[in-house]
């Protein structure tokens, strides 16, 4: 049959546009080396070179640090009133905490890289073996890769030490599947085994242009002359020789009757992803392979997967701006202010100077004065501004995350993992969810699938404990199936060979004995139904040389494979073309009904169909099987059609091959349907319930797994909760129409007297923008409906009439999405995240098909998916006893899939932890990090406004000629006021604060409403904070000079105070309220919280301690000395600080007690006290008793 290959070539030209389009690639010849890039990894963001330039850049855009260094160079042009340090200090600081972090980041990109890039390797070139390194491989080379490493780069596979011609390994590091993956040897090229043989290949590769798609290749391989066959090899593979010899023994006895056709060599093959080893892919079960490198360094789909992703930006980080915004208005203001009226001073002092002969003329202010006056009080007051706020924050949540990770409450025993945080600038946003979107599958399921029901020939069947019964007869009388009848023989056998799946064999197989033995499989499913087809006695025991070999009824049979017609999302099915021992060619299909039923002309379709709604009503996943037998001469036609397409290098090569598949998967004969059951995990379904209780609207398939769990018999398991609330649910499925609407009746998401609208089967733009406006007006008179929309109608929704979508989705009550893609759920999450409401959305799911729907939520959330080992017993034993001994191994130990947990912002490992992760986390960091940032704009309004007081009383002139009479802070002060005596608190209040218990934030789930909307971050908000800080700075500006208005006498020793006195009286009492204002607002004490506050009021009368027993005077031009020291000495100075806290923060606590009151009589969870917790770094509260 490849006979036909042959004459391709002369036609293959025709097929390609141009060999500017395609890479030509001679096998173990280099190519010229400018034309393709080099294999070397760069993942780092800087060079020695690029880091301080490229850095500072990065840390300037911000709009904070940007104004400081205007500031500072302000500082340093002019006649400034304060020190050039008390602007450098702080932006020094801020910027050297965020470039250590940063290039403390790339540095450890930059070793990874080494260690990749100098990474040992064996490659043949130009005919000459060679050892290099990884970064000099070239496009063309052969390169060895051992067992258990890692693929250097994209490669054609060209030799394979396994006898089955092919390879396996793990993709962990691509798309985090970790279970085994084939990659098969191009058909020409299916002898060779070794180097030697190797040298002797003579041809070329024709492959596209690099892509990111990682299931994507299209490519032909041809050479010059056949490869001659290997000698037998008693140790091929990786297997043990006694199995080996086992199954090679009985595939040979059948290969005897192959026809000479399928001998012939070819020299021309297409080339798809089963051919390609990715870069990053790691090598098991095979002792060695040699590769033809296709893609080198940044062309490699590793490299192409690896760009950076859009940043996202949290509701917090634009409400941060808009407060930036607020307090530059603020400052200007404050700027105009002093400069209206230093200049109304001086033109007022200037005309009483002309208005005395003795004092000369008047004369008029200078421009350059005027400017100088302008910039003058920008710095004065620019620390208005808070410059540490940026580096506050990223400490906040990069060690809040910590505590997110630290959570024992979210470990899971079967996996041995905790919750994971991926990206802390997004840990508010869990707070903030009004939407979720959920996968089922693998999220809310256990992905164990498990067989449940099958119809063979229109007969209903089910599996109890492992013996198979028709669902018709009393399950507690009617007799177990003793033995298969030809009918189901033949379904389950097209079930052992219609599949993608590997044996792993143990050391002591054995085909005829029976042993222990283990499926690795991609598909859950696939596994189930080869298990199921196992207890019924039909038992796949593997593959070798081309052959599936099969045991039923106690004889062994070897079935050659000719052709597998792979599956895609497109297709929706899979189909294989095999010989049976007798020479007859079967095809074997199974997959969607909505692509498997219209090919089928022969079978119970009536009554089988009727079966499968059943199954779909119990919530189960069901697929069709069928199958044809074809003659020779058309098989041999229609695979040269399939074969001609799979070689074109057109950008329609899928739909040619999927119109030249039809013209074998037809006029199919249906077999029956199966139906497999995914576990749902546990804490489901409370976790939904209390979502929903919470005010977050659960879209997804969440509702299905409610009813995945239950029996038809039990509706009473789907929690009441959810009907009462009557939030509006979105369901995103892959199901079809009517297994998706029994679901929703099942778990209550629709009501049994709701009416249906259905938006399905439609194929054209017009028709559903119509039938969307007639929705829409049957909508207006009542609001018990549910909406359910497919993948085809959606599609034309979203694009001709999204606003028409999403007003009638909007408007029910309950809504169904059925046979989404992962482009459709991305789309579906795009609606509701850009709607006029701009709700905060999250997505969570667990596998490769969930990445686009995470990236495009505000929120992504992975879940590990991990299926546990676990015995299944063979309770009954068709054909001979020897089966009753074999014993299958239901799952596979570890990981299956890791992607959406790398692309999300966090991971958890089961789905129930997403409510402790949002209702409990999510309450907390949006609350420590509004607090953290309204204290951050309240204490500097503190620290400040006393400045502008202070002009008042000098005439508003801030020149540095009367610097010692006009500034109000010293540059001392100035400089450790955020860097040292209110830095610490606000930190660890916005890691340790707990404005309510996590119990509390369980049982009362209503709770979480209380933020939604970013509540915190409202304008209102910032105004009560800033008139706090207004009244405090009142406060603490004016007690003092009132008092020493009354009484200049303040000092032990009878002198008078002077500026310096009321300077330090002032900065001290504005230090002791901001504190004291954070300690009177918390209601967590912990001990490093309350440590935290007391360390900072130490310091600050240390260094004032210091400070005045130092005459630094000559350094910075202001006398500090032994001011302090006689301060602290009178008792007047503790009274008038004292009073002076007593007095601003009177207010609060009145405020507090009154509205402590109003929610104690609307919230009977509400406690008056805050609560002091002893231990050391106690971050939760757990429930009394």
């Amino acid at each position: 049959m490849f006979s036909l290959l042959v004459n391709f070539n002369s036609s293959q030209a025709n097929r390609v546009s141009s060999l500017g389009e395609v890479r030509h690639i001679p096998i173990g010849g280099t190519t010229p080396h400018a034309k393709y890039p080099n294999n070397k990894l760069v993942s780092a963001k800087y060079t020695v070179w690029t880091f301080l330039p490229l850095n500072m850049f990065e840390q300037f855009r911000r709009i904070a640090n940007f104004y400081f260094l205007v500031a500072t160079i302000i500082v340093m042009c002019i006649n400034s009133p304060v020190s050039p340090w008390t602007s450098l200090l702080p932006l020094l600081f801020v910027v050297m905490v965020t470039a250590a972090k940063q290039g403390y980041e790339d540095f450890l990109r930059h070793r990874s890289d080494r260690e990749v890039n100098l990474s040992p390797v064996s490659v043949i070139r130009n005919g000459v073996s060679q050892e290099l390194t990884a970064e000099q491989i070239e496009v063309g080379d052969l390169v060895l890769v051992n067992c258990d490493q890692d693929v250097p780069c994209d490669m054609v596979l060209v030799a394979s030490s396994h006898c089955n011609s092919r390879c396996y390994v793990t993709t962990a590091n691509l798309d985090g599947e970790s279970n085994l993956k084939t990659v098969c040897l191009p058909a020409p090229l299916r002898n060779v085994r070794s180097a030697n043989q190797l040298l002797s290949v003579r041809g070329f590769v024709e492959c596209e242009q690099p892509h990111p798609d990682l299931y994507r290749f299209y490519g032909r391989l041809e050479l010059s002359q056949a490869v001659p066959a290997p000698p037998p090899s008693p140790t091929a593979g990786r297997s043990s020789s006694s199995q080996r010899i086992s199954i090679d023994s009985i595939t040979a006895r059948f290969s005897q009757v192959l026809e000479p056709q399928d001998e012939e060599e070819a020299l021309a093959a297409p080339l798809s992803a089963e051919h390609l080893l990715l870069k990053g892919a790691r090598l098991r079960n095979t002792e060695y392979v040699f590769g033809c490198a296709v893609y080198t360094g940044r062309d490699t789909k590793m490299a192409r997967n690896s760009v950076i992703t859009r940043n996202k930006f949290s509701s917090m980080e634009k409400s941060i701006n808009r407060l930036l915004l607020y307090a530059m208005t603020c400052l200007i203001v404050l700027v105009i202010t002093s400069v209206v009226g230093s200049t109304y001073y001086k033109k007022s002092e200037g005309i009483a100077k002309a208005n005395s002969a003795y004092l000369g003329e008047y004369e008029d202010l200078e421009t350059g004065e005027i400017i100088n006056e302008i910039l003058s009080y920008l710095i004065l007051y620019n620390y208005l501004i808070p410059i540490s706020l940026y580096v506050t924050i990223e400490m906040q949540k990069f060690l809040g995350s910590l505590f997110f990770m630290w959570d024992n409450q979210m470990y899971c025993i079967d996996s041995n993992r905790t919750a994971v945080c991926n990206s802390s600038d997004m840990n508010e946003e869990l707070g903030l969810v009004e939407y979720l979107f959920t996968d089922k599958t693998g999220t809310l399921t256990e992905n164990a699938m498990v067989f449940r029901r099958c119809c063979i020939n229109g007969v209903p069947y089910h599996e109890v404990r492992g013996v198979l019964r028709e669902t018709d007869a009393d399950p507690r009388a009617g007799d177990p199936v003793q033995a298969l009848t030809p009918g189901m023989e033949h379904f389950f056998l097209a079930l052992a060979l219609c599949h993608s799946s590997q044996m792993d064999y143990e050391e002591r197989f054995d085909v005829l004995d029976g042993a222990e033995f283990q499926y690795e499989s991609s598909s859950p499913d696939e596994r189930a139904l080869l298990q199921a087809c196992a207890r019924c006695g039909v038992v796949f025991l593997g593959e070798s040389s081309g052959y599936y070999v099969v045991r039923a009824r106690g004889r062994v049979s070897a079935y050659r494979r000719l052709e597998v017609l792979e599956f895609t999302s497109e297709r929706k099915r899979m189909s294989v073309i095999v010989r049976d021992p007798s020479n007859q060619i079967w095809l074997f299909c199974k997959g969607a009904e909505s692509t498997v039923l219209p090919l089928v002309t022969h079978g119970q379709k009536t009554r089988t169909i009727d079966c499968m709604q059943e199954f779909a009503m119990r919530g189960l996943r069901t697929m069709l099987v069928a199958c044809r037998r074809i003659p020779r001469e058309e098989y041999y036609a229609a695979m040269q059609a399939v074969r001609d397409a799979r070689c074109t290098m057109a950008g329609d090569r899928e739909s040619q091959i999927s119109s030249a598949c039809l013209g074998v998967e037809r006029d199919l004969t249906l077999l029956g349907a199966t139906a497999v059951e995914d576990r749902l995990q546990p804490g489901v379904r409370e976790a939904l319930a209390n979502l929903r209780d919470a005010g977050i609207k659960v879209s997804g398939e969440a509702l299905r797994g409610l009813c995945c769990a239950r029996q038809t018999s039990r509706p009473a398991l789907v929690n009441s909760r959810i009907t009462l609330l009557h939030i509006q649910t979105w369901i995103l499925t892959g199901d079809k129409v009517e297994t998706a609407i029994s679901i929703s009746y099942a778990s209550r998401h629709f009501q049994l007297e709701s009416e249906l609208l259905f938006v399905t089967e439609h194929t054209s733009a017009a028709v559903v923008t119509r039938t969307l406006r007639v929705l829409r007006d049957r909508l207006a008179s009542g609001d018990n409906y549910g909406l359910v929309v497919d993948g085809e109608s959606l599609a034309l929704a979203l694009q001709h009439a999204p606003d028409l979508l999403l007003e009638v989705g909007l408007a029910c009550p309950a809504v169904v999405c059925c046979r989404l893609s992962p482009l459709q759920k991305c789309q579906v999450v795009r609606l509701i995240k850009n709607s006029p409401s701009r709700p905060t959305t999250a997505a969570i799911g667990d596998g490769a098909n969930d990445v686009s729907m995470i990236q495009e939520a505000h929120v992504g959330l992975g879940k590990d998916r991990v299926v546990i080992k676990r015995w299944t017993p063979q309770w009954t034993s068709f054909g001979s006893p020897r089966d009753a001994r074999a014993r299958v191994l239901s799952g596979l130990m570890g990981k299956e899939g890791r992607q959406a947990e790398r692309c999300s912002d966090f991971a958890v490992a089961r789905f129930r932890f997403v409510q402790r992760a949002l209702l409990v986390h999510g309450h907390w960091y949006y609350y420590r990090l509004a607090i953290l940032v309204h204290y951050f704009f309240y204490k500097n309004v503190v620290f400040v406004l006393p400045q502008f007081y202070f002009i008042l009383f000098t005439g508003f002139s801030p020149q540095a000629s009367q610097l010692v009479r006009n500034s109000m802070y010293t540059s001392v002060f100035l400089t450790c006021f955020n860097i040292i005596f209110t830095s610490a608190p606000v930190l660890v209040y916005g890691l340790l604060e707990q404005n309510r218990p996590s119990y509390q934030l369980l049982q009362y789930p209503p709770l979480y409403k209380g933020h939604q909307g970013n509540k915190l971050m409202r304008t209102s908000h910032f105004l009560e904070w800033l008139m706090a800080g207004i009244w405090h700075s009142v406060v603490v500006f004016f007690v003092p000079v009132l008092a020493l208005h009354c009484n200049t006498v303040l000092l032990e020793n009878g002198s008078e105070t002077d500026m310096l006195c009321l300077s330090t009286l002032v900065y001290s009492s504005a230090v002791l309220v901001v504190n004291f204002k954070l300690l009177l607002i918390s209601k967590y004490w912990t001990l490093p919280f309350l440590l935290s506050i007391i360390i900072s009021l130490l310091l600050l009368h240390i260094i004032n301690l210091i400070y005045a027993v130092i005459d630094i005077d000559k350094l910075i031009n202001q006398q500090m000395f032994y001011v302090y020291i006689e301060l602290i000495s009178s008792p007047l100075f503790w009274l008038f600080t004292l009073f002076s806290i007593w007095m601003a923060l009177l207010p609060d606590i009145i405020i507090i007690v009154i509205s402590n009151f109003k929610k104690a009589r609307r919230d009977p969870t509400f406690k008056f006290t805050s609560t002091v917790s002893n231990a050391f770094f106690t971050t939760q509260i757990e429930k009394p008793g």
